[in-house]
């Protein structure tokens, strides 16, 4: 949080959110979070985590990469 200076509006993702719980930790500090991982049970056990947090989102990633990203729609990433 401190290294990226995290703070709303900022809009953040996360690549490798596993079950969700850093996004839950950190999504108060963010204008939004778009989480993605490789697998779909862990996005899932994420959404269920984090149900009832309207600023975070999910997205599987296609194996390839984050290349799906569109290119200057965040402010900062993390692994």
């Amino acid at each position: 949080i401190e290294t990226l200076a995290l703070a709303p509006p900022m809009r953040v993702f996360e690549v490798g959110s596993g079950d969700g719980t850093v996004a839950a930790a950190i999504a108060n500090r963010v204008g939004s979070l778009h989480c993605l991982d490789i697998s779909e049970s862990f996005l899932e056990l994420a959404r269920r985590r984090c149900a009832g947090i309207a600023n975070v989102t999910f997205e599987r990633i296609p194996g390839t990469g984050v290349e799906m990203l569109p290119p200057a729609a965040f402010d900062a990433g993390f692994a």
